[in-house]
């Protein structure tokens, strides 16, 4: 085995990258509509965000591996354990930096309702996790398959 070929890597690190590359992406859109949306936001922050998306779907990729629930053994399929993880990452990011996140919603969503709450952050998780874990396991499974066949 020749561990430098593309072709011979393990569906986890195709998986992660698949889903990193994903993540990575939203990040880049996030990047320049945060530079329309918001007005002082500076580059750093919007950096921060590209680095954030990436590391969430790196993450949710590498979560591929537990398949099941170490203590009771049960099932973790992709569409529950993608969107849990990458709440909970979001739901840390809301209580560590709350106030920033709280700023910048506000300027995004203009109505003065509830759309205004930082844990809006959480939701936007949860739709990138599923994502970016749909398209980890898709590809992870279409790796694994056509590595199979080739055997």
């Amino acid at each position: 085995m020749q561990p430098h070929l593309i072709s011979n890597w393990p569906p986890l690190i195709v998986g992660t990258s698949a889903a990193k590359s994903v993540a990575f992406c939203m990040g880049i859109i996030m990047f320049f509509l945060l530079s329309v949306w918001v007005a002082d936001i500076s580059l750093l922050e919007r950096w921060t965000v590209v680095f954030w998306y990436t590391t969430l779907g790196g993450v949710v990729g590498i979560s591929n591996v537990v398949v099941r629930e170490p203590v009771t053994n049960l099932p973790l399929p992709w569409w529950f354990r993608a969107p849990l993880i990458s709440a909970w990452l979001c739901l840390m990011v809301v209580l560590f930096a709350g106030d920033r996140v709280q700023k910048l919603v506000c300027v995004v969503h203009v109505s003065n309702g509830v759309l205004t709450s930082p844990y809006w952050f959480v939701v936007d998780g949860i739709i990138v996790g599923i994502v970016a874990g749909v398209i980890s396991t898709r590809t992870a499974s279409l790796w694994s398959a056509r590595q199979s066949d080739s055997t």
